[in-house]
């Protein structure tokens, strides 16, 4: 077998955040990683959002080129209605066909746009906007499934997407649910590395790559808590709490990048990488509400009767 590469990514990363959490030692490992190689900022696409930017990531094209820009896609260029974009609205490429065309083996575990799963010489457990009861038809080959259905702990619910759920990293939600959702996306980050370990361990790829989205996640609903600029000095105990938290899953997710570093073996390629930036938002400007203030816009009563 040829050397390993091993491609993990996290989602949402950024040094801004990354580099005091190391400083604060709370990823010691990822800091001894750095430290001993090469680090580099991101430049992103546009639109720097999660769906294109990965895409990109996949087939080294951008998004003019592979034409992914959104979770979602027009169902017709004269459509209002609109559809979720899969793997069938890549036009480029990927690393994983390209590895497997050269009669290499590649993994790919929780990235976006991997459904329909595609027949690759390997393994694939799609990530994104799978929704946990179709796990099952996403995974490929069609047995992997089952196999992982057998190990220690699995939760598709856990694993997969919950729509219900994932609303609140945008939409925000209620002081008594913090926890609950950061304690979540720790257990789901330990479900992904278990079926890493397991198929590094018992059918080893040439090509591994991991994509940990609870970097994302917590950093959407609790940036606040993170950033000591915004966070303050004087922060109220059930925000300390809420703070220890997220420190508890950077933590863990620090000892999963460790494991799996030592997984790959001194031999292999490691790269970590993300997919845009993250920072605080510390004001909103709702055009629609600004322009009717002003006089400048109406809503007709027809929007009214449909509502």
């Amino acid at each position: 077998m040829t050397n390993q590469v091993v491609l993990i990514g996290l989602d949402g990363a950024t040094f801004k955040m990354l580099d005091m959490l190391m400083e604060q030692g709370v990823m010691p490992f990822l800091k001894s990683f750095v430290a001993s190689g090469a680090r580099a900022d991101l430049r992103s696409v546009i639109p720097p959002l999660t769906p294109p930017a990965w895409t990109s990531l996949m087939t080294g094209r951008s998004p003019g080129n592979h034409s992914v820009f959104d979770f979602f896609r027009p169902v017709s260029p004269e459509s209002k209605h609109i559809q979720f974009t899969t793997s069938n609205d890549i036009h480029c490429e990927t690393i994983w066909s390209i590895a497997s065309r050269q009669g290499l083996r590649a993994t790919a575990l929780n990235f976006p746009l991997m459904f329909p799963p595609p027949p690759i010489n390997g393994h694939v457990v799609p990530g994104g906007w799978m929704p946990w009861r179709q796990l099952r038809l996403g995974c490929y080959p069609r047995d992997l499934y089952d196999r992982l259905k057998a190990l220690p702990g699995f939760n598709a619910r856990e694993l997969a997407m919950d729509p219900s759920l994932e609303e609140k990293a945008l939409e925000g939600c209620r002081q008594d649910e913090y926890a609950d959702w950061i304690e979540l996306h720790t257990r789901r980050e330990q479900h992904w590395f278990e079926i890493l370990r397991f198929l590094m361990t018992n059918e080893r790829s040439e090509l591994t790559a991991i994509l940990f989205d609870g970097v994302d996640k917590v950093q959407h609903l609790c940036w606040r808590f993170l950033d000591p600029a915004i966070l303050g000095d004087s922060p109220e105990p059930w925000e300390l709490e809420i703070r220890d938290l997220c420190l508890k899953y950077f933590r863990q997710l620090d000892h999963i990048l460790e494991e799996i570093v030592a997984l790959s073996g001194p031999d292999a390629n490691v790269v970590f990488t993300s997919d845009h930036g993250f920072g605080p938002t510390v004001e909103i400007f709702h055009v629609n509400t600004w322009l009717a203030e002003h006089g400048y816009l109406t809503w007709s009563d027809a929007a009214e009767s449909q509502a």
